[in-house]
């Protein structure tokens, strides 16, 4: 700098003056073409308090992330507003990534159709969270599993696919079970 190192102020009037919206997006899409390992891996999209971040007067700070969990790399933030939640963050987020091709992985939180909407324009595939407080939608899933589990040979069932893996893992013996509906016409889209 012509006139010394910059003092604190100085940094902080240029950080204010910053377009957050804008500088994500100029931090994000150069990332993709740079980085060929981010074809098809798993993003997490997931908000956390920032430790620290709260005040006697003030909230403390929520951002929303969405990190590529096999490179390790964070791709885009987004603060959630004041008197707000993840859920009106998250759709922000995910219009700046590129996503195509991705599979998108969601908290219950953000499980609701207009975000499972927003990843399916976006061309990504996704896994969204759900849990007990979801009443109809958490119901409806169950029923639909127990009904597959029970009464369909799911390795020949249209819709649905099982893997299984029998790992040895610290000192025992684990058998993981995933099964999966690839066909949700059974869900109630109202929920």
């Amino acid at each position: 700098m012509p006139n010394d190192v910059p003092r604190a102020q100085t940094f902080s009037n240029i950080f204010a003056i910053i377009e957050p919206d804008l500088f994500n997006r100029c931090l994000a899409e150069p990332i993709g073409p740079r980085h060929p390992a981010l074809k098809r891996q798993t993003i997490a999209i997931d908000g956390k308090r920032l430790r620290g971040s709260h005040g006697l007067d003030t909230e403390a700070c929520h951002v929303v992330s969405a990190w590529a969990a096999e490179s390790g790399l964070t791709l885009a933030q987004e603060y959630v507003a004041d008197k707000s939640n993840e859920i009106t963050a998250i759709p922000h987020l995910i219009e700046v990534l590129a996503l195509s091709g991705q599979i998108v992985t969601l908290d219950a939180m953000g499980t609701h159709t207009h975000i499972a909407d927003a990843i399916i324009e976006k061309k990504a595939d996704y896994i969204l969270a759900i849990k007990g407080n979801q009443g109809d939608l958490h119901k409806e899933a169950q029923d639909q599993f127990h009904f597959g589990l029970r009464n369909l040979d799911l390795e020949d069932s249209e819709g649905w696919s099982s893997d299984q893996r029998i790992e040895k893992s610290h000192g025992r013996i684990v058998t993981r079970t995933v099964t999966v509906n690839h066909r949700l016409d059974w869900m109630d889209r109202d929920i």
